[in-house]
């Protein structure tokens, strides 16, 4: 993203003033870059609680991916950011959405240790026995890199029977 998050601010401010007053406004809040990227996934990537609200607030697709499937979930999940895991979730961000080789952000998390948002993910109903394409499950991927106390939480965690 160019600039700085003030700007950005400035201009999502501009949209929707723009909007209130039914004009025109020419800054498209999901332009997505040549590899998929939006502001939004750039932001959760960040851990960038501010600017992850003001987006989802100026109607920023909370689900929309890039080249290789990743949500903003995916990414703030893999980088270990709660608070903006939480926020996602709480405007609809689909919990067990597979990327293109079946990673879930509960995959992610586990695999780098994030604990509080493994447990936030499981509080929100994530799916553990879910598989990636090779057949590996977010438990696998925590005991693989020796995370221990996210194994524990996985192993403790029943699967939800629907």
């Amino acid at each position: 993203m160019k600039g700085s998050p003030q700007s950005l601010e400035d201009m999502l401010q501009e949209h929707s003033n723009l909007k209130r007053q039914g004009k025109f406004s020419p800054f498209d809040i999901n332009y997505q870059g040549v590899d998929g990227t939006t502001a939004l996934l750039t932001a959760a990537h960040a851990g960038r609680l501010d600017m992850v609200e003001c987006l989802l607030l100026n109607k920023a697709k909370v689900d929309r991916v890039d080249k290789d499937g990743y949500t903003p979930l995916h990414v703030a999940a893999e980088e270990g950011h709660v608070s903006v895991v939480e926020c996602l979730l709480l405007n609809g961000a689909e919990i067990n959405k597979q990327e293109v080789d079946g990673f879930t952000p509960l995959h992610f998390a586990a695999q780098e240790g994030h604990l509080e948002v493994v447990k936030c993910l499981l509080q929100n109903e994530a799916k553990i026995d879910k598989k990636n394409k090779n057949g590996f499950t977010p438990f696998d991927f925590a005991n693989e890199y020796d995370h221990r106390e996210v194994a524990k939480m996985l192993l403790r965690h029943e699967p939800l029977k629907k």
